[in-house]
């Protein structure tokens, strides 16, 4: 007996018996099949198909335009179908009865074909979803085409970003080299290819030109039209001279010889790199860097192990491995830390100091982005909480801070080679505690903090070769939790706060002048904001304004103001933020930091 259901009204029962419009389908099916009340038949060639009006103008717009309609075809009892293969029709038109349709890598794009002839959108959405999870590296290109040619714009959306997450696997296969020069040109200049170097577009451009033989074709016209889209100043000196200097399609062409000159000039005169901006000399996002968080205040009364990171090609925040107390083969206890200074050394990263909200540290962990893990390196001499830091001349320096009973004007600096804190460098001239330390032109800057009785203003600078503090010109703001940051020349004082209240402001200092000036203010007060420079923008992460942030903004130098950005998952204030796995060569002391 069918099943059914009921639904109960005022009148009685509403019986709905279960599959009964399938049931009554098959069996019209079976008509067609035999040919009986049929009033309709579709010829492709000499191939016949009798159907029922009804059933295609039910399924098909299509077809009810045509069978409605004041088309000539209203009326005729044979209609020829172009463009269709028989196989494909009959599978069509048994769908329209059945509901059932198999489909293959033989007869899918024929069947997508005529189905968005027909306007048979179930089968078109069918199809599409077949052909998503047949993507590879080697077919994504011809089912983005397939997909731009019939307008289905899911699928569309589903193999272009198939095509910049594959980048490099999908530059190697042959539907590659059959790209016009235009359509290459379109993908290589998207900012949001996902690639570990420039290098491999430059690659792919170059196997492009090569191959133009074998489609007949001579593509070394469009070079100078591709290359300038390739960002040649990313390039490493030694690529720049071992591979493209030696390239022969390069060297013959003035115009391709004009763009490796400007990239050749971009690293020998890094001073003048800021005039130098351009398209070519902004990372993509994928090889911009990850921006990383790490620890710090999520409320009052909880401090953080927890790390999440910010891709910015994805646009998104996720978290990773978590700091630990000790390292194996000791338990794994999560290291709680908070008021930490945070350095990025040979692409990792290291937590000095700060405290677990209890107890002031020294200890010292070290992050690898390969492996996802945290492990413990010699901890500092001294315990500081409120410590700065940052790299100069490939060692870490610990800067400032409290050791949990007075405000330190010691700073000490660490040598990942051996593994050991050095002897501590000679004392600031001020106490301070929560400054802002950057590295800049061989130079160690530290700016603002606390030394116990008042929140300073005063900035002074450490040279490594004479050993010796001097001071340099005070901020216009006496601040403390603040970032401090360099980009394009200049030093960025972000947030923290004053006297009382967490600031909005934000002041940039020029050491060709000796002066600080103010510059666009945050859109939020941001107290024990954590800042970093990531493709070619300062962002300020977390904080705390009435209540702990998660919320980001960055300040593009371009537009001269700040914009928000994706929030992190975890509101955080006093945490450490630094950028791993890129390098900012817009800068011309990038390498300082």
């Amino acid at each position: 007996m069918a099943t059914s259901s009921a639904k109960e009204n005022r009148d009685g029962l509403q019986f709905m018996p279960q599959h009964y419009a399938l049931a009554t389908l098959v069996k019209m099916n079976q008509l067609r099949k035999n040919n009986v009340l049929c009033d309709v038949v579709l010829m492709v060639g000499t191939h016949q198909v009798p159907a029922h009006r009804v059933v295609l103008a039910g399924c098909s717009s299509y077809f009810c335009a045509m069978f409605t309609g004041p088309m000539s075809e209203s009326k005729q009892e044979i209609i020829q179908i172009k463009g269709v293969e028989p196989d494909v029709l009959e599978l069509l038109i048994e769908f329209a009865y059945t509901s059932q349709l198999e489909v293959t890598i033989e007869n899918v794009q024929g069947l997508l074909s005529a189905a968005s002839l027909m306007q048979l959108n179930c089968v078109i959405e069918i199809c599409c979803d077949f052909l998503e999870k047949q993507l590879t590296p080697s077919n994504a290109i011809g089912i983005r085409s397939f997909a731009e040619l019939h307008t289905c714009e899911e699928l569309l959306i589903t193999a272009s970003d198939y095509v910049l997450e594959h980048f490099v696997e999908v530059t190697s296969s042959e539907e590659f080299l059959s790209l016009t020069h235009t359509q290459v040109g379109e993908l290589i200049d998207r900012d949001d290819i996902n690639i570990p170097s420039e290098e491999h577009v430059y690659e792919a451009v170059i196997r492009w030109v090569e191959q133009g033989e074998r489609f007949e074709q001579d593509r070394t016209q469009y070079l100078p039209e591709l290359l300038n889209s390739v960002r040649l100043p990313l390039l490493s000196t030694v690529y720049l001279v071992d591979k493209v200097s030696k390239e022969n399609l390069v060297r013959n062409n003035p115009s391709c010889m004009e763009l490796l000159d400007e990239a050749k000039n971009f690293h020998l005169l890094p001073g003048r790199r800021p005039k130098l901006h351009c398209s070519r000399t902004e990372p993509r996002k994928s090889t911009a860097g990850v921006l990383y968080c790490v620890g710090g205040h999520e409320s009052s009364s909880n401090v953080t192990s927890s790390v999440e990171c910010f891709s910015l090609r994805k646009n998104e925040w996720s978290l990773v491995a978590p700091m630990t107390k000790y390292s194996t083969p000791r338990p794994n206890p999560l290291q709680a830390r908070t008021r930490m200074g945070v350095a990025v050394l040979d692409n990792k990263m290291y937590a000095m100091g700060g405290t677990t909200g209890g107890m002031t540290l020294n200890s010292v962990e070290c992050y690898d982005p390969v492996q996802n893990k945290w492990t413990n390196v010699t901890p500092m001499r001294i315990h500081r909480s409120g410590v700065g830091a940052a790299v100069l001349g490939g060692r870490i320096f610990a800067v400032g801070g409290d050791d949990g009973v007075t405000h330190l004007n010691s700073a000490e600096c660490y040598d990942a080679q051996l593994n050991e804190w050095g002897e501590v460098v000679r004392p600031m001239g001020t106490r301070r505690c929560f400054p802002g330390v950057v590295a800049y032109s061989g130079w160690l800057y530290v700016a603002g903090g606390t030394d116990g009785v008042r929140v300073l203003n005063s900035v002074e600078r450490y040279h490594p070769h004479s050993a010796k503090w001097s001071p340099v010109a005070p901020m216009v703001d006496n601040r403390q939790g603040f970032g401090l940051c360099v980009l394009h020349g200049r030093i960025y004082a972000v947030g923290g706060h004053g006297t009382a209240t967490p600031i909005d402001k934000v002041e940039a200092y020029d050491p060709r002048v000796n002066k600080w000036e103010t510059v666009a203010s945050l859109k939020t007060s941001r107290d024990g904001v954590g800042v970093a420079i990531l493709s070619d923008k300062i962002y300020a992460v977390g904080g705390f304004d009435r209540a702990y942030l998660n919320s980001v903004e960055c300040f593009d130098p371009r537009l001269l103001d700040w914009v928000p950005v994706t929030p992190m998952t975890t509101p955080r204030a006093v945490a450490g933020v630094a950028v791993l796995g890129g390098s900012d060569v817009s800068d011309p002391d990038s390498f300082y930091r």
